[in-house]
């Protein structure tokens, strides 16, 4: 999922592993990643001291360099730089971008929005189809309403939180309180219901 970079810089955090955050805060033009893009960067050059990533080549490889250098400087501001990525860093894209390396601490993990979810669905269905269906969709970003009258149809152990169950009577109900642009999936019990 989106989140997982969020939940790594949660745990690095909780360990008390030192790191910087790097992001894209400004994009213009021909770039690799869009403005938000995050990445983390930890002092040790080790396979898993860097997760997500801010579009890859030199860009990311200077990003990394200043990042260690910040925390081996034990810099504790944040710090922007503009980037022209052609004549800063000989890149083909011909854009320009603003990234901003600062401290991993509590007051940037607070800061750092929740991902938006991809999509909203309503789906009216319990059954192993449904249950099926909530399987796949338990590790993508995404805003579920999981309906049925049947309430021992829902498995015993809780879900995902993005997978909202909810036992009502009637279901059809449920349709016109859905947001603007949620997409409906109908598989329940009953060929009437559907």
């Amino acid at each position: 999922m989106r989140d997982a970079l969020k939940a790594t810089a949660r745990a690095w955090l909780a360990a008390g592993r030192p790191a910087m955050l790097v992001q894209v805060l400004e994009a213009r033009g021909s770039v690799p990643r869009e403005a938000g893009t995050r990445m983390l960067v930890a002092a040790e050059n080790l396979p898993d001291s860097v997760a997500g990533t801010i579009g890859g080549g030199h860009l990311e490889l200077q990003a990394i360099n200043r990042a260690r250098a910040m925390l081996a400087g034990r810099v504790s501001t944040p710090q922007d730089q503009p980037i022209a990525l052609g004549p800063t860093l000989g890149q083909c894209c011909g854009g320009a971008l603003t990234l901003r390396a600062a401290p991993l601490d509590a007051a940037a993990l607070t800061a750092w929005p929740d991902e938006p979810p991809l999509f909203t669905l309503q789906l009216y269905g319990a059954g192993h189809v449904g249950r099926a269906i909530v399987q796949l969709l338990a590790s993508l970003p995404c805003a579920v309403d999981w309906i049925d009258e049947r309430e021992a149809e829902f498995p015993a152990e809780p879900g995902p939180p993005h997978i909202r169950r909810l036992c009502v009577e009637p279901v059809e109900a449920e349709v016109p309180l859905a947001p603007p642009g949620a997409f409906y999936l109908v598989l329940t019990h009953s060929h009437d219901l559907d």
